[in-house]
């Protein structure tokens, strides 16, 4: 059994990571494509470190946070409103935490990226639907990624960019809807996951799945790394590559208008003399 887990909050990653503590496979689906350390300051009280706690990120929640011992209100003066103790201070068997938000999702992602698998951390944000990427745009795009992550900016191993040139080198071709809200993000994950023998793949005019496809040629799935997964939905991808295919289309277009010229000026048997 998988139990899927929508959103890679904190709730989300704890679940996963507590999944898979018990020995219950899990994966996660979020629809942000890259995760920051975003929010503000937040208590974590004694009861949720306990679960951190069994969940073996002490000392992460040391190193980013603050052991609270006491909570208090003072007046605008500096004056003693009241007070009370916190955590271990008042009597728990565990401490509280004060800690930034962000931080936190932060380390519960590098946990669940470590134990789980970065393939099953920020999986697919894919939500895309009615047409698909003709053969050419989806090529175009592969063949944009190779170029792009291949600069060396995205820190991805050798083995990916080696995967993008089997699939372009092999004529495989991504099923890939591409009519959505928000554009090149939606839709590049369609392809992405096909790299890991997941998603479809178009073999003789059929969708089928990536994985009966990568076997049937040969192929060995990619096992996606730390960072790799974010290097794969860039949207600069599709817009580069979509738009040297309209730059193409029109500088034939052009040609082919003088073409047509030509052969009317012949036709009429025009002349430039007067």
């Amino acid at each position: 059994m998988t139990v899927l887990i929508a959103g890679g909050g904190i709730g989300g990653l704890t679940l996963a990571l507590s999944l898979h503590q018990i020995g219950i496979a899990a994966k996660v689906f979020e629809s942000e494509p890259a995760l920051k350390p975003l929010g503000v300051g937040i208590n974590v009280l004694p009861h949720a470190v306990r679960e951190l706690i069994e969940l073996g990120l002490l000392e992460q929640l040391d190193a980013s946070g603050v052991r609270t011992r006491e909570l208090a209100f003072f007046s605008k003066h500096g004056k003693p409103i009241w007070s009370e103790p916190r955590g271990l201070e008042a009597g728990y068997k565990w401490p509280q935490f004060s800690i930034h938000r962000g931080t936190l999702q932060q380390i519960l992602l590098d946990a669940a990226t470590e134990r789980l698998g970065k393939e099953n951390i920020l999986r697919s944000h894919g939500c895309s639907v009615g047409r698909i990427l003709t053969e050419e745009e989806a090529r175009a795009l592969m063949l944009m990624q190779l170029m792009s992550i291949g600069k060396g900016y995205s820190a991805v191993r050798l083995e990916m960019l080696e995967q993008i040139r089997v699939f372009l080198n092999e004529g495989l071709y991504p099923y890939a809807p591409c009519e959505g809200t928000i554009g090149g993000l939606s839709f590049q994950p369609y392809i992405a996951v096909t790299y890991i023998g997941e998603g479809r793949l178009i073999e003789n005019g059929v969708p089928c799945p990536a994985a009966e496809v990568l076997k049937l040629h040969g192929i060995k799935p990619l096992s996606i790394k730390a960072r790799e997964g974010l290097a794969l939905l860039s949207n600069a991808s599709h817009s580069i590559g979509v738009g040297l295919l309209a730059v193409y289309d029109f500088i034939m277009t052009m040609r082919h208008a003088d073409l047509c010229a030509a052969l009317v000026c012949e036709a009429l048997r025009s002349t430039d003399e007067a």
